[in-house]
């Protein structure tokens, strides 16, 4: 439960930090597996997320409508590399935020990020954490483009998830 909490603060200072204003390259169609390392922790089992042209736009535009309601909200390319600053709040508390994010996006690219909570939130005053993914080929066989498994077996999809009727389910 702890490695899905931290999972879920390293999306979302993700999501704050690097997806926000500007936008990054798009990424490749097709099944991308992703894993977080926070706080030194092992590695999540790692999710798998099938995206087309639409939806990886779509979550895009839903980090930088997120952004939004950020006080700060910074992303610059330096070659390469995506580095990326911002200032937000979240569940209560200001996230203050680095993150420097590189590779090519068609087969698979890093994010490493750094935040402070103030006050500390889920218990935690920073952390440091590590994103990567990786381009595996085609969606599996019943996937559909926004579809997500988390390491918990349950799969939500990102164009239905929030919107009425939609629902999450698990393997």
């Amino acid at each position: 439960m702890k490695q899905l909490c931290l999972m879920s603060i390293a999306l979302l200072a993700l999501n704050a930090s690097a997806l926000a204003q500007d936008k990054l390259p798009a990424r490749k169609p097709g099944l991308w597996e992703i894993t977080v390392v926070s706080n030194g922790q092992p590695p999540s089992p790692g999710m798998k997320q099938c995206i087309d042209a639409s939806t990886d736009a779509k979550l895009q535009e839903q980090s930088a409508q997120f952004g939004q309601q950020c006080e700060k909200q910074e992303i610059r390319q330096v070659g390469q590399t995506y580095v990326t600053d911002s200032i937000c709040q979240l569940s209560g508390s200001r996230v203050i935020s680095h993150g420097v994010t590189k590779g090519n996006f068609s087969s698979e690219y890093e994010t490493e990020v750094e935040a402070r909570y103030e006050p500390p939130m889920f218990g935690l005053k920073e952390t440091k954490t590590k994103i990567k993914a990786r381009w595996t080929g085609p969606c599996e066989a019943g996937q559909k483009p926004g579809d997500t498994v988390l390491p918990n077996g349950m799969k939500i999809n990102a164009n239905t998830f929030g919107k009425k009727g939609a629902s999450a389910s698990g393997s």
